[in-house]
């Protein structure tokens, strides 16, 4: 009686699969040959299967809701999909929220399974209305988008959701709720005159709601700052005892 048969391990199985040469495995749809996963084209080739409700309006980005799609027609069936929330959005960490992404494919070019993982992040500070609304949704997208493109193997691609609705340096929109409530909380925290302190850094205004978001995201970054130590806080902005 035969010793039985040792079965791969994953590990193995990729090493195994990392010495095929792609060119020599016939691959073809609808009778067109498919470029190598290695080759420039490959990234190309994924993309021209996009329709054209699934890119952003002027077509230039993939919509992420549309790679899953594109992964069970050109690499294989999705067997897990799932998220979990790495960081929570605190004021402590400019209320950023990081979120993980994992997917098992059944690669069928290989014959084997694939894990990838993706991580996106967003802060309500740091996204224009109404997007701003909406950070665990936007970062669980974002991460879905970059496992879905390592996936893929896409290379130079971005998605409309990793560009969508993010602070343009150059934007003198107002100032959100969010980034005042920020505001408000860390210079109680710090006992800072906050009209006072803004005032010395913007100028004359008469509501807090004039400033800009520019400018609002640069205070927030210096309040941290001070919290952490890293920035001394100017005595003349404290409040009185």
């Amino acid at each position: 009686m035969g010793r039985p048969k040792k079965s791969l391990s994953l590990e193995q199985d990729i090493l195994k699969s990392a010495v095929i040469d792609d060119s020599s495995i016939i691959t073809s749809e609808g009778g067109k040959s498919v470029p190598d996963r290695r080759s420039p084209d490959w990234s190309k080739h994924v993309l021209s299967h996009l329709e054209p409700d699934e890119q952003d309006k002027d077509g230039k980005f993939p919509k992420t809701d549309a790679l899953p799609r594109l992964i069970e027609l050109l690499i294989g069936p999705i067997l897990r999909s799932e998220s979990y929330v790495m960081v929570h959005p605190t004021t402590d960490n400019n209320m950023r929220i990081v979120t993980q992404h994992t997917l098992l494919v059944h690669d069928h070019l290989y014959d084997m399974e694939r894990t990838v993982t993706g991580v996106g992040e967003a802060s309500e500070l740091k996204l224009v209305p109404p997007y701003n609304l909406y950070p665990a949704a936007i970062s669980s997208t974002r991460a879905l988008g970059r496992a879905c493109k390592m996936m893929l193997q896409l290379k130079n691609v971005t998605t409309a959701e990793e560009i969508g609705g993010s602070v343009d340096e150059k934007d003198e929109s107002l100032i959100t709720p969010s980034q005042i409530k920020g505001i408000e909380f860390l210079t109680k925290k710090l006992d800072i005159d906050m009209d006072k302190y803004l005032h010395s850094r913007y100028g004359a205004y008469n509501d807090v709601r004039e400033v800009t978001k520019e400018f609002g995201s640069s205070v927030m970054a210096d309040l941290n700052k001070m919290r952490d130590g890293t920035l001394e806080i100017p005595e003349e902005f404290r409040n009185a005892s």
